[in-house]
């Protein structure tokens, strides 16, 4: 997990992995957010949500 959190720039706190679909514990490498996430949507390029909202405001 900690490969796939890195490519976020972040990191996987949960010590436990089921499978992709089980939620696990995040955090953000830019602003130390934390958030509950499955390993598929962290794959899949969905990552700290308050980092991304920040980033739409500040692009619009």
């Amino acid at each position: 997990m900690q490969k796939i959190a890195s490519e976020r720039d972040g990191w996987c706190l949960s010590e436990n992995y089921i499978n992709i679909k089980t939620h696990l514990k995040w955090k953000c490498g830019s602003y130390n957010h934390k958030w509950w996430a499955t390993p598929y949507n962290i794959k899949n390029g969905h990552a700290c949500k308050i980092c991304g909202i920040q980033k739409m405001i500040k692009n619009r």
